[in-house]
């Protein structure tokens, strides 16, 4: 039996990415760096499937591919992602999962063929 894939192989990103209005406030607010720090908390939710569990571990092996950047830079982007619903707040309030509606559908009508 073969072995059951976990997440995705690619992430359509929507040409118009930079241009949400919660992207365009995260990076006024904390520079250039933090779109891609953004691009790769993506990344690494669908590498997993379609939640991601916000835990030290997880913060440790996003901070290893980012270098320069601080795990409190990170913290601060992803609390203003939850903060602008980028990312469902009250179940990252509740279990520190972060997900949304707009993930899951991605990622379901993606791994649909499976």
């Amino acid at each position: 039996m073969r072995p059951h894939k976990q997440g995705l192989d690619y992430y359509p990103l929507s040409v118009d990415f930079f241009q949400d209005d919660c992207i365009k406030a995260i990076s006024s607010e904390f520079g250039i760096r933090s779109e891609i720090v953004i691009i790769k908390v993506i990344l690494l939710i669908f590498q997993r499937g379609y939640y991601l569990n916000w835990n030290k571990d997880e913060k440790l092996k996003l901070l290893a591919s980012l270098p320069g950047v601080s795990i409190n830079y990170i913290e601060q982007i992803v609390q203003r992602l939850v903060k602008w619903d980028f990312f469902n707040s009250e179940l990252f309030e509740q279990k520190k999962v972060l997900t949304s509606t707009v993930i899951q559908t991605l990622y379901f009508k993606h791994t649909r063929r499976r």
